[in-house]
C-alpha cells in the first residue's frame, strides 16, 4: 500500500493538518487552503478498486446538481500527483437534531417548524431533480450556526419519476439492488420490505415526518427494542398519535399521521408537506429555546468509501432484547484519538459553494461499546396445544416464523413417507390452520425444501414439487391463502434439505443432500454455495466460493453477531462412511472463505438437530444418535464455548426437529423424530413446546 500523506504535507491547493478519522478505504484530514487559509476537510481514498472509484465519481456527479442553502455540497474533487483521489469540503461546527433533542429536550412547535421547514424545502429541490435521500432522520440534520443542513447522502438514489434522465434509473442506483437500506425507526414501509420498485419521493416524506415526530415527542414513531420487532411495527402497526405523548398542535399531529401512512400514495407530496409545515404555525422564525448548543464532532456524507462498498443496516446489540434497534452507514471509520481528550471537535460538513462537485463525508464510527451481557437463561418449557386441529406428524417439519406466525411445511413423516399440507398458527402454537394454496396449474410449493425468510419474504429453496421437480419459490400470503409469485430452478440439480440464510442484506444458500431420481445411486452430500438473486418473476442463483467445511448433510446454518455459522452435520469424505461431527465454522463473507472455530467445550457430534440464534446466543437441540430421555439444549454466545441446559419439564428427546424463535421472548421446539426409532419404524410427533 502506498504511503499516505502526513500532516503538514500539501495535497493540491490544500495543506493537511490533522487526521480526523480513518477506515479501510479512506482517511479524513482537517486542512487549510494554502493561499486563502480557509479550513477544510479532505477525504483521501487509499487504493479504490474500479467499482469503488466509479461509485465515488457517480455520487459526486449526482450531488453536484444540488443548489440549496440547506443541502451539503463538495468544495473540490481531484487526484494528487501521488495518485490519490480526494474530496474537499468546508469545515463547520454544529450539532445534530438528534443530540439537540436528547440533550435539550423536545422541540417547541415553533422551533420544530423553524428547523424542519428549510429541510423540507431542500427535499423539494432534491426531488425536482429526481434525487432521493432515503435516510432522512434526526442524526442526518445538522444544526449549524448558519441554519439546519440535511447531510449524509450515502444512500442517495436517482428516481426516474422525479426528473432523472430516461434509462438512468438502474445506472444511478448507488446502493446494492434490493437491499433494505435506511434506519428502521425512520424507514418507510416500502423500504422496510425491500420493495425497491416502490421507492419514490414519499419515502423521504415519511422519514421527515418521523423526524418531526421525534422532535415533538422525544421518541421515534416506531421503536420496539430489536430490528425484527421494529420493522414489524413499521410494516403492520398504525402510526401512533404524537398527542398521546406530548401536547402537540392538531395541525402538526395530523401532518405527522398522514405522512406516516403505510401506503405511499396516501402521503402528501414533498411540496404539500413543506407548505403545510410552514402554514401550521404561520412559519415562526424563532423557536431555538431550551436547547443545549455544545459543538459535537460529526463527519458527514460520502457513502461506502471508508469501510467498503456495502451500505446497509448496522445493528447495535441486535441480539439483546433490551437494546434499541439502530441503523447507520457501516463505513469502518474510527476516530483518531485527540491530543486534548476533554475538548470537543467541530463538525465537518460542506457549505454551499460554487464548485461543480458535491458530496459529503461519513460520520466517524463511535468508540466501540462493551458487548452487553446476554439475557438470563430460560427456566421452563410449556407444551402448547389444546386438542384442536394439528398438522400431520412429520420427521422434518421445516418450521419457520413468518409474518408473526409459526409455519410448518410438508416434509418426511412416519415410515419415511412424504407428508403434505401447509399449516400455520397465530396463537403461539396452540391451534393450527390448514392453509389453502392458490397454485399455478399443478405446481405446488416445494416439499422437503429449505425455508428462508429474507427481507420480509418467505422462500422455499430446492426440494420436490408436483408438476415441476426440484424448484425454488417465493411465497406470498393473501388472506388465508398462499401463492407463489416468483419461481425458479433449484440452485443445485436434484438438491433438497438446503440451508438458506439472510445476512447483511443478501440471501445465501448452501447445499445439503442431492439425488438424481432418474438414475439409481446413493444420496450425495454437497457443500456448494450460492447467492440468491431475484428478478420480477424469477429466482436465480449465482455460485460463489465453495466452502472449506466440506460436503455434509444435516448441518445447520444461521446468522449470529455479524457472522454466518455452520454447525454439526454428517460428513461424507471420499472413501469413508458418513459420520456425524461437532465442527463449527464461521465467516463474515462466504464469498471470501470460512474459518473453523476452535471449540473449547464441544457439544455431542450430531446432525439433524434444530438450531437458531435467539437472545444473544446460538441454540441447538435434539439431533441424531440420541437416546430416549429429556431433551438437552446446547447454547453458546461466541461459538467457542458451549454449555448444556436441561430445563424442567423438558420435552422428550427427538431428532430432525425445528427450533424456531418467533420473537425475543419465545422459542419453540416443533415436531421431529422420536429418539430410538428409525427406518420403517420411524415415529414422528406434531407436538409444540415453548421455552420461556
Amino acid at each position: 500500500m502506498r504511503q499516505l500523506p502526513q500532516p503538514g504535507e500539501r495535497l493540491g491547493a490544500y495543506v493537511l493538518e490533522e487526521v480526523l478519522a480513518a477506515g479501510g478505504q479512506g482517511t479524513v484530514y482537517r486542512g487549510r487552503h494554502a493561499r486563502l487559509g480557509s479550513p477544510v476537510a479532505v477525504k483521501i481514498l487509499h487504493a479504490p478498486d474500479p467499482q469503488t472509484l466509479v461509485r465515488f465519481q457517480r455520487e459526486a456527479q449526482t450531488l453536484a446538481t444540488l443548489r440549496h442553502p440547506s443541502l451539503v455540497r463538495v468544495e473540490d474533487l481531484g487526484r494528487s500527483q501521488g495518485g490519490f483521489n480526494y474530496l474537499v469540503m468546508d469545515f463547520v461546527e454544529g450539532q445534530t437534531l438528534h443530540d439537540r433533542v436528547r440533550l435539550g429536550g423536545v422541540l417547541e412547535p415553533g422551533e420544530a417548524v423553524a428547523l424542519l421547514g428549510p429541510v423540507a424545502d431542500a427535499l423539494v429541490h432534491c426531488h425536482s431533480l429526481g434525487i432521493l435521500h432515503r435516510d432522512v432522520k434526526p442524526e442526518n440534520i445538522l444544526l449549524s450556526p448558519k441554519g439546519p443542513l440535511l447531510v449524509d447522502f450515502g444512500l442517495v438514489r436517482r428516481d426516474p419519476t422525479g426528473g432523472a434522465p430516461r434509462g438512468e434509473a438502474e445506472a444511478q442506483r448507488l446502493t446494492q439492488t434490493g437491499e433494505i437500506v435506511g434506519t428502521p425507526s425512520y424507514m418507510a414501509p416500502e423500504q422496510a420490505d425491500g420493495g425497491r420498485a416502490a421507492i419514490r419521493p414519499t419515502c423521504d416524506v415519511y422519514g421527515l415526518a418521523a423526524t418531526l415526530y421525534f422532535g415533538l415527542t422525544g421518541e421515534p414513531p416506531f421503536d420496539a427494542g430489536s430490528l425484527f420487532a421494529t420493522l414489524n411495527k413499521v410494516l403492520n402497526d398504525p402510526p401512533p398519535d404524537p398527542r398521546a405523548l406530548r401536547p402537540v398542535p392538531a395541525s402538526l399531529a395530523e401532518l405527522c399521521l398522514e405522512s406516516l401512512a403505510k401506503e405511499a400514495g396516501e402521503r402528501p407530496s414533498t411540496e404539500e408537506f413543506a407548505r403545510r409545515l410552514r402554514e401550521s404555525l404561520n412559519a415562526p422564525e424563532s423557536g431555538r429555546s431550551g436547547g443545549v448548543w455544545g459543538a459535537i464532532a460529526l463527519v458527514v456524507g460520502l457513502s461506502a468509501l471508508a469501510g467498503g462498498l456495502g451500505v446497509g443496516l448496522r445493528l447495535k446489540s441486535e441480539d439483546s432484547p433490551s437494546s434499541t434497534a439502530e441503523a447507520s452507514l457501516d463505513l469502518g471509520l474510527s476516530p483518531t484519538p485527540s491530543s486534548a481528550p476533554d475538548s470537543v471537535s467541530p463538525s465537518v460538513v460542506p457549505q454551499p459553494v460554487t464548485s461543480p462537485s458535491a458530496l459529503t463525508l461519513p460520520e466517524p464510527e463511535p468508540e466501540p461499546e462493551p458487548e452487553p451481557e446476554p439475557p438470563p437463561l430460560p427456566e421452563s418449557w410449556r407444551e402448547m396445544g389444546d386438542g384442536s386441529q394439528r398438522w400431520t406428524p412429520r420427521r422434518q417439519p421445516s418450521a419457520v416464523a413468518w409474518k408473526n406466525r409459526l409455519w410448518v411445511f410438508p416434509e418426511v413423516g412416519d415410515a419415511l413417507s412424504l407428508q403434505g399440507g401447509i399449516y400455520s398458527s397465530q396463537d403461539l402454537g396452540r391451534t393450527w390452520e390448514l392453509i389453502r394454496f392458490k397454485g399455478r396449474g399443478d405446481v405446488t410449493p416445494p416439499q422437503r425444501a429449505g425455508s428462508l425468510v429474507h427481507k420480509g419474504d418467505l422462500y422455499r429453496l430446492g426440494g420436490f414439487a408436483s408438476g415441476r421437480k426440484f424448484m425454488s419459490a417465493r411465497l406470498i400470503l393473501k388472506g388465508s391463502r398462499l401463492a407463489m409469485d416468483t419461481i425458479g430452478a433449484s440452485p443445485h440439480p436434484y438438491s433438497r434439505d438446503m440451508n438458506g440464510v439472510s445476512f447483511r442484506g443478501k440471501a445465501y444458500v448452501f447445499g445439503a443432500s442431492s439425488i438424481d431420481p432418474e438414475h439409481e445411486g446413493p444420496e450425495l452430500y454437497s457443500n456448494v454455495a450460492y447467492r440468491m438473486l431475484r428478478a420480477r418473476a424469477l429466482i436465480n442463483f449465482k455460485p460463489i466460493r465453495r466452502p472449506e467445511w466440506g460436503p455434509r448433510y444435516g448441518a445447520r446454518v444461521l446468522a449470529h453477531q455479524g457472522r454466518i455459522w455452520v454447525i454439526g452435520g454428517r460428513l461424507h469424505d471420499p472413501g469413508r462412511s458418513p459420520r456425524f461431527c461437532n465442527e463449527v465454522w464461521s465467516t463474515t463473507n462466504p464469498a471470501r472463505g470460512w474459518e473453523q472455530v476452535k471449540v473449547e467445550e464441544p457439544f455431542p457430534a450430531t446432525g439433524h438437530f434444530g438450531a437458531c440464534a435467539w437472545r444473544g446466543r446460538i441454540w441447538i437441540g435434539g439431533g441424531a444418535n440420541k437416546r430416549p430421555g429429556p431433551l438437552v439444549l446446547w447454547h453458546s454466545v461466541d461459538g467457542v464455548r458451549w454449555e448444556s441446559l436441561e430445563v424442567p419439564a423438558s420435552p422428550p428427546t427427538r431428532s430432525s426437529t425445528s427450533l424456531v424463535a418467533l420473537n425475543e421472548d419465545t422459542l419453540f421446539l416443533i415436531g421431529g423424530q422420536r429418539a430410538g426409532t428409525t427406518g420403517s419404524s420411524t415415529k414422528t410427533t406434531n407436538d409444540v413446546w415453548m421455552l420461556r
